[in-house]
């Protein structure tokens, strides 16, 4: 079964202010990009699908349209090629940039990518990611990187600090990531402890909890944190 087969799974894939593609490194062309892609930037989802990230990346602010092209990109290669292709699976690479919308006007995004088959040399075929605005909650122009690998235990967990702005070091609880993803669609700890089946005071000591691991001071800080370092 498809994506483009299931509308309940596009649907949910569309909810929020980001969206979701699968790119195939052969053709260079989106194989998928959710519908929500358009209520975000603006432009038509066949077009951008047809031409490709080529397409896409065209309408880069020139600053990052520099920094990605020329850093960026040749740090997540580095580091990609010099991990084992046993282990390439498993990184998550997670940068933001300024993207101009249609209407003129430019919009921050969070893309996070992972690489889901690869041909016998361990090279990329398909990556899946997820990209996210996150111009409310980031306003420094300063491009981050941060590199991630996944561990059965603790999940995702960044690898290369040097990249990014300074990742907590304690553990993030699952409990603690759930409610992290409910806190930033906007729910109250009321709506979050239905959700979760838990007590009130409970999701509440979760939200301190997490407010000291990433040594925010409240719950916008955290959000803008989360986003910035690819807690989720």
């Amino acid at each position: 079964m498809t994506v483009k087969s299931n509308p309940l799974l596009e649907n949910v894939l569309s909810v929020g202010p980001c969206f979701v593609y699968m790119l195939d490194y052969r053709t260079m062309k989106y194989i998928y990009l959710s519908s929500s892609f358009k209520n975000i930037l603006g432009y038509d989802v066949p077009e951008i699908m047809e031409g490709g990230p080529k397409s896409l990346f065209a309408h880069l602010h020139p600053e990052d349209s520099m920094e990605l092209m020329h850093h960026t990109f040749k740090k997540i290669m580095d580091f990609y090629h010099g991990t084992p292709p046993e282990e390439r699976k498993k990184i998550r690479c997670s940068y933001d940039y300024r993207l101009k919308r249609s209407d003129g006007k430019y919009v921050r995004l969070l893309q996070q990518t992972l690489v889901i088959d690869m041909d016998s040399e361990g090279k990329p075929l398909i990556d899946i990611g997820i990209a996210s605005d996150i111009t409310e909650y980031k306003k420094e122009n300063k491009i981050t990187l941060s590199l991630s690998k996944y561990d059965q235990e603790m999940g995702f967990v960044t690898l290369n600090q040097e990249f990014g702005s300074g990742v907590q070091k304690d553990r993030i609880s699952e409990r603690e990531l759930q409610i992290l993803q409910l806190l930033m669609k906007g729910y109250s700890s009321k709506k979050i402890a239905d959700q979760l089946h838990i007590s009130v005071n409970t999701v509440r000591n979760h939200r301190q909890n997490l407010l000291e691991k990433t040594k925010t001071k409240n719950i916008a800080e955290l959000i803008t944190f989360a986003l910035s370092n690819s807690l989720i």
